[in-house]
């Protein structure tokens, strides 16, 4: 008996700091999934905005085919991204409409940052509003 207390005694700083270490490391691994590295701010983003002629194409595409106003949609990009296609907001929203990743799963959008596609996918969005 004298001998298994022994043992437990030198035994459980040892035991008690692996499971420490376990932990620590389950929390770091839950932390780094649930906040994630913060995107660059808005105003930091290396991509250019678009080009107006190219821009007015697909607004007006994306405004007839959803019958939303295209000064709306274009309104709405230019608040949201400033007409920058890789814009990512500090709350995880991508692309020229901002979408949240779930908004975009709702909406069948592949590639946020696809400026044709946000587009389009926003026009769905607001219309539904």
């Amino acid at each position: 008996m004298l001998y298994l207390a022994l043992l437990l005694t030198l035994a459980a700083p040892a035991f008690a700091q692996s499971s420490l270490a376990r932990q620590r490391a389950s929390i770091r691994k839950q932390f780094a999934v649930t906040h994630p590295k913060a995107p660059e701010p808005l105003h930091l983003r290396t991509c250019d905005a678009l080009p107006a002629s190219e821009l007015n194409h697909m607004i007006g595409a994306a405004a007839r085919i959803n019958r939303v106003s295209a000064t709306l949609i274009r309104e709405v990009a230019r608040q949201e991204s400033g007409f920058q296609p890789c814009a990512r907001s500090s709350k995880g929203a991508q692309g020229l409409m901002q979408l949240m990743p779930a908004t975009q799963a709702t909406l069948g959008v592949s590639n946020p940052f696809d400026p044709a596609e946000s587009l389009m996918a926003g026009a769905r969005f607001l219309k539904t509003l």
